[in-house]
């Protein structure tokens, strides 16, 4: 079979569809026991719908509350099963209570006992990602799951190895027949189609130990990280400034602040006090926590002053537990001839087209005044020094996230649009 026979299943329709917590002792993974081929349970297993629980709909396969793992499955979906011959499946007595305390008839505990023992690193490839998540902008991924399909076993269904991935697989076979009764709850994506981020797969090291990054790992580049906001999946602007000066220029250059600087929330935007980085509407949250200046100060951290910020939200009241960082230090010069950025491909996931962008950003490292927090040049674009990165990262600051600046990649969209189309005319690249 060819690796377009193959397709991940998940869970569908979480919100709306009738949501079955497993009865487990505390402290139990029930992901973990389900894939694991639920050796430690005891039967039959007993699920309940929370009372508070807002998913009503019922499907052919309900939500258990775990994410990734199968909860119990119609009668038509084990009758389809077996009358149809598919392969790498059993299943366990189960009985499902609803929060007035009836019971639910016609399920069935279903468990995946088709393996895919071994992964292959060379089954993925690497690439560049555009997008927001989470965790700010992601870049290297890798598209396509690593089976090691000579270590599959030939089932319809069937995991991977259990220690490394929680990901449920199917043949084209079984995806055709469970769309074909209309099977409701599970949803399919084509293997060759996942794109695993780094930062959050499983398989990430084995994946990296395999990868060779354009730029290598000795380059004195990589002694610099680029700090950007977390928070750019809630609105951009957070805070806006009152009387009419210019984060942006406070943030870049030496200039005397404002006897008082003051942000007002933006009405109806989100807002969390709790991070150590505030929005304000530039890629790098210049409104720092107290905790944040202490922790530079105590650390003699290099290039940088902070200015008192008094905070006005939505309901009047005021906070003066954070301050605004001017970057001092500097790395005043672009060097766009030395052998970085290189040329990449890099995706968009939801158009799913290809571009050439530019790993690396062209940090002339010769123009670094050896401050340990500094701007490129003019911009708005902070680099730490590794040393300060590494403590940061210790300390678990909230509302940042860092990339190496060997691994930014650089594009035509934020955060780096304003410097790709001057490397996109030293390569060359440019349309004619």
């Amino acid at each position: 079979m060819a690796i377009l026979d193959f397709f991940n299943m998940y869970s569908r329709g979480g919100w709306t569809k009738l949501c079955a917590h497993p009865v487990i002792p505390k402290g139990t993974d029930w992901t973990k026991v389900w894939f694991n081929g639920l050796k430690s349970m005891t039967f039959p297993v007993v699920f309940r719908q929370e009372r508070d629980g807002t998913g009503s709909k019922l499907a052919d396969f309900l939500s258990t509350g775990w994410g990734i793992g199968l909860g119990p499955a119609s009668d038509r979906v084990i009758n389809l099963l077996r009358d149809e011959g598919f392969t790498g499946w059993d299943t366990f007595p189960v009985e499902i209570y609803l929060k007035d305390g009836s019971r639910l008839l016609g399920y069935q505990g279903l468990v995946v006992t088709g393996k895919c023992g071994a992964l292959d690193p060379a089954a993925s490839e690497p690439i560049d990602v555009v997008d927001y998540t989470f965790r700010g902008w992601s870049d290297l991924c890798f598209k396509g799951f690593p089976l090691d399909y000579e270590a599959w076993d030939g089932s319809d269904i069937f995991t991977g190895p259990v220690d490394m991935t929680y990901h449920i697989f199917v043949s084209r076979r079984l995806r055709d027949a469970f769309r074909r009764y209309k099977i409701s709850g599970i949803e399919f994506k084509r293997v060759e189609d996942e794109l695993l981020p780094t930062f959050m797969s499983k398989i990430a090291p084995l994946l990296l130990d395999y990868w060779q990054p354009p730029i290598p790992h000795d380059d004195p580049l990589r002694d610099f990280v680029y700090l950007g906001d977390r928070t750019k999946h809630v609105p951009v602007t957070t805070f806006c400034p009152v009387g009419g000066f210019s984060p942006a220029a406070l943030l870049r250059y030496r200039e005397t602040p404002l006897p008082s600087l003051a942000f007002q929330h933006v009405p109806g935007r989100f807002v969390n006090l709790r991070d150590d980085f505030i929005n304000c509407g530039l890629e790098f949250p210049p409104i720092v926590s107290s905790r944040f200046i202490e922790f530079l100060s105590a650390g003699h951290f290099s290039g940088w002053t902070a200015h008192p910020v008094l905070l006005t939200l939505d309901d009047g009241s005021t906070c003066t537990d954070f301050r605004f960082l001017s970057i001092l230090g500097r790395c005043s010069r672009r060097n766009l001839s030395i052998p970085r950025p290189v040329p990449v491909e890099w995706v968009n996931p939801k158009r799913k087209t290809r571009s050439i962008g530019f790993k690396g950003f062209p940090l002339d490292i010769s123009a670094w005044d050896g401050s340990d927090i500094f701007t490129d040049g003019d911009s708005t674009h902070v680099f730490v020094s590794a040393r300060l990165a590494e403590a940061m990262q210790r300390e678990k600051f909230q509302g940042i996230f860092y990339r190496n600046a060997a691994d930014c990649l650089i594009t035509d969209t934020l955060p780096f649009g304003d410097l790709f189309p001057l490397l996109n005319d030293f390569h060359g690249l440019s349309k004619k």
